[in-house]
């Protein structure tokens, strides 16, 4: 991926509260999207009202500053100077930034082409725009820092090839203005987001994904992978060994359904959400929660705690042999584990 289009993988991956003061409308990102997205993931990046509060609340503990958002931009401005990149965020994204940002994937396993192309995956990632005209100015100033820059048309949309002389192996990337998005990624990914601005069947129309996620524009951030066609799509390609198929078998309740993730921001910290259909492995199964946890020191910033991982881990070793491990091999290392710590995993 070229350096721009990195750069805008890591503001989609950051909330920068505190940058701006216009409050343009939530996008809704999911609808821009190819109804066949195998993961999408959406998160908040020039976030207003309440949810900006409580992200620039949270993210000053959490990175233990005043000012999450100049810290954020400056590691930003930082790595594109490393990368001998004249773009900035101050002159050249957030004029034209809007309050969301995406990424996604429609194709994890997509094959090369008959010359030997590329084998890479199908994706992009698209952010909202207040301002096209910023936007393009952007656009036009990360193709001028490429090997070469190629004009591009589809269903009268144009757009650029972008090819990095440090990734001769890549395909090119595709970068443009599609509707209200600015968009980086593969050509492929480009053009779908083009058929589903003309109508073409979008991820937020999908059923599954709207009775699993929701409404993704009202969390910090979130993600939705559709579990059971990528599995399908692995088996497809050939990706799945034999061991890897009685892994998939061991966890078929999590397999069969779609898995989703969300923040929720708060004054005083994050809020993770995931849900992964049902699943039989005790420290995967819906549970209580771990005592432990509240025995913890107050000023923990991360904290984690599992409910019966005694009993999980008995599950574990009882399955190990369908994960291709020999008897003798569980027996060794339960041995090895009683030498270790003196307790028995059983």
């Amino acid at each position: 991926m070229i350096r721009a289009a990195a750069s805008l993988a890591a503001l989609a991956a950051l909330a920068l509260p505190g940058c701006g003061s216009e409050e343009p409308e939530p996008a809704d990102l999911a609808a821009a999207v190819p109804a066949d997205a195998q993961l999408y993931v959406e998160s908040a990046l020039r976030p207003q009202g309440a949810q900006r509060d409580a992200l620039e609340s949270s993210l000053s503990l959490l990175l233990d500053t005043d000012d999450p958002g100049a810290l954020i931009t400056r590691e930003l401005n930082e790595e594109s100077a490393e990368d001998d990149s004249k773009i900035t965020y101050e002159a050249d994204v957030e004029p034209w930034l809007g309050e969301r940002g995406a990424v996604f994937v429609s194709d994890f396993f997509r094959d090369g082409d008959a010359d030997g192309g590329t084998d890479d995956e199908s994706g992009a990632l698209l952010a909202d725009v207040t301002d096209p005209e910023a936007a393009q100015r952007f656009i036009d100033k990360a193709a001028a820092e490429e090997a070469s820059a190629t004009d591009a048309s589809y269903e009268g949309v144009d757009y650029l090839l972008l090819e990095d002389e440090d990734e001769d192996d890549d395909e090119p990337t595709a970068a443009g203005l599609v509707g209200d998005h600015v968009v980086f990624g593969s050509e492929e990914a480009l053009q779908d987001i083009v058929d589903v601005e003309a109508g073409s069947p979008s991820l937020a129309g999908d059923e599954a994904f709207s009775a699993t996620l929701g409404e993704p524009s009202e969390t910090a951030a979130s993600l939705y992978a559709d579990v059971p066609a990528i599995i399908e799509a692995a088996d497809a390609a050939g990706e799945l060994s034999r061991s890897d198929r009685k892994a998939v078998d061991f966890f078929v309740g999590m397999a069969e359904e779609p898995a989703t993730a969300t923040v929720e921001a708060a004054p005083d910290g994050f809020g993770l959400e995931i849900s992964y259909g049902e699943a039989e492995v005790p420290f995967l199964a819906a549970a209580e929660e771990s005592e432990l946890l509240r025995e913890l020191p107050e000023d923990a910033w991360f904290a984690a705690g599992f409910s019966e991982f005694g009993e999980a881990i008995g599950s574990f070793f009882r399955q190990a042999e369908d994960f291709g491990l020999a008897g003798v091999e569980v027996e060794q290392a339960e041995r090895e584990f009683r030498s270790n710590y003196g307790l028995s995993l059983e």
